[in-house]
């Protein structure tokens, strides 16, 4: 009988493992560190991040870049 159980389930345990491992689209590589090896000299210094982070960190700070919006000359 728990072998059916989790044939009838088998879709959603595959979508509940599928949303645990999946990284969350709304944060930075920054944010995916733990506490212990955050640094604020990481955000102006790609470097300073693991290198397995470096790649995705600089598209990152390509697409802020691209995001900045122009201050109006009016106050």
């Amino acid at each position: 009988t728990a072998s059916t159980f989790a044939q009838a389930r088998a879709a959603e345990i595959s979508a509940m493992l599928k949303a645990v491992t999946q990284k969350s689209s709304n944060s930075l590589v920054f944010q995916t560190l733990p506490r212990h090896m955050r640094r604020r000299a990481m955000s102006h210094n790609v470097k300073r991040l693991p290198r397995r982070l470096r790649e995705i960190a600089q598209k990152e700070a390509e697409k802020a870049v691209h995001q900045k919006k122009e201050h109006s000359k009016n106050k």
